[in-house]
C-alpha cells in the first residue's frame, strides 16, 4: 500500500513539473506567445506554422508585405521608369487581403482600386505611387500600409520626327528612351552638308500657356566620350530633332578650288586663311583686288577688303584676274 502512494504522488509531481515548464517556456522572448494586435512580427517570425519570407531594405530584413517595406519594381522594370499605361501592378495592402489585388494601368494613366476608386498612377515613380495610395486608404484604414510591384512592365513608344540635314527625315515612332544618338543612327545618320548644332524643339505646357523650348546639342560634342555623357539627351514624346545646314561661305575665280565652304559654328577665319582653305591664289589672280559681296540689312553689297576681314556665313568672296 505504501509503495502504490508513493507511485501516486510521483506521478502528480512530475505533472506539475512539467506544466510549470510550459508556462516559462511561454513567458520567454522568441516565445510562441502572441503579438499584440496592430504591431508586426519581427522578419522571418513564424505566422501560422510558417516562417515569413523576408527581404532586405535598408540594410535590415524585412518581411514582404511588412509595415514600412517600399513599393518596389519588379525586375522586368527598367531601371528608373516610371509607371506608364498598360503596366501590370501588384498591390498590397497589409493585414487587407481584400483590398490586394492585380491591376492594369488603363489607358489615361489611372487605376482603379477597392475602397479608394480611381487613381492616378502614370508618370509616378514607384515611390510617389506608394505614398499616394498610403494617403488615400489612410481615409478609411487605421496606419495602412501599401507595398507593392510592377508584375508587367509595358514596352512602350513614343512619337518623334527628325528634319534637316539626315538621310531619312520624317516622323518616327521608337522606343520611350530613345536618346538623340538613337535616332540619328537609326535615320541614317547626317548629310555632309550638316553643320555644328543639333535643336530638339521640345512643347512646354503650364495652366495658363503652351509654350515651346530650344536645346542646343553641340554635334561634334555629341560624338566625343564626354559628350556622349553631357550632350545625348533622352527624347520626350512629341519631340522635333532639327538638324541644320552648316553656315557655307564662297570663294571663286582666281583660286585653286573654288567653290562653297563650310563655316563651322564658334570659329573665325579672315580673307586670307578663306582663301588658303581654297587652294590659295592662282598665277593669274589679281590680290589686291579682292571682292566680298555681303549681304547687309536684305541688301547685298559689294566692296573691296583686306585680308584680315572676318569672313562671315554666307559672304561670297570673288578673286579677280590680273591682266598684267
Amino acid at each position: 500500500m505504501n509503495r502504490l502512494l508513493s507511485g501516486v504522488a510521483a506521478l502528480f509531481l512530475g505533472f506539475g513539473l512539467l506544466l510549470c515548464d510550459q508556462a516559462l517556456a511561454a513567458g520567454k522572448p522568441g516565445g510562441s506567445a502572441p503579438s499584440p494586435a496592430g504591431q508586426a512580427r519581427p522578419a522571418g517570425a513564424a505566422v501560422g506554422g510558417q516562417v515569413r519570407p523576408t527581404t532586405t531594405v535598408g540594410g535590415q530584413a524585412q518581411p514582404v508585405g511588412a509595415p514600412g517595406a517600399p513599393f518596389f519594381g519588379g525586375q522586368t522594370q527598367p531601371a528608373g521608369a516610371a509607371i506608364g499605361p498598360g503596366d501590370v501592378l501588384q498591390i498590397t495592402v497589409y493585414l487587407q487581403p481584400d483590398l490586394s489585388q492585380e491591376v492594369r494601368v488603363g489607358e489615361q494613366g489611372y487605376i482603379l482600386l477597392p475602397l479608394i476608386g480611381q487613381v492616378a498612377a502614370a508618370g509616378q515613380g514607384s515611390e510617389a505611387l506608394a505614398r499616394t495610395l498610403t494617403a488615400r486608404y489612410t481615409e478609411f484604414l487605421v496606419n495602412p500600409q501599401v507595398t507593392g510591384f510592377v508584375k508587367e512592365y509595358q514596352r512602350r513608344e513614343i512619337t518623334v520626327a527628325i528634319l534637316g540635314e539626315v538621310r531619312g527625315p520624317g516622323r518616327y515612332r521608337v522606343p520611350e528612351h530613345t536618346t538623340i544618338l538613337d535616332l540619328i543612327s537609326q535615320v541614317g545618320g547626317l548629310t555632309e552638308e550638316s553643320g555644328g548644332r543639333v535643336i530638339v524643339l521640345r512643347s512646354v505646357s503650364t495652366a495658363q500657356t503652351r509654350d515651346a523650348e530650344a536645346i542646343i546639342v553641340n554635334a561634334q560634342e555629341l560624338f566625343t566620350p564626354g559628350g556622349l555623357k553631357a550632350q545625348n539627351i533622352e527624347l520626350n514624346d512629341g519631340d522635333t530633332v532639327h538638324v541644320p545646314r552648316a553656315d557655307h561661305y564662297y570663294v571663286f575665280g582666281e583660286v585653286a578650288r573654288p567653290g562653297a565652304y563650310k563655316l563651322e559654328k564658334g570659329t573665325s577665319i579672315d580673307i586670307m586663311k578663306a582663301i588658303g582653305l581654297a587652294g590659295g591664289f592662282t598665277e593669274k589672280a589679281a590680290r589686291s583686288g579682292v571682292k566680298l559681296t555681303r549681304e547687309i540689312e536684305g541688301r547685298k553689297s559689294v566692296f573691296k577688303v583686306n585680308m584680315a576681314t572676318e569672313v562671315r556665313s554666307q559672304d561670297i568672296i570673288v578673286v579677280p584676274e590680273s591682266f598684267f
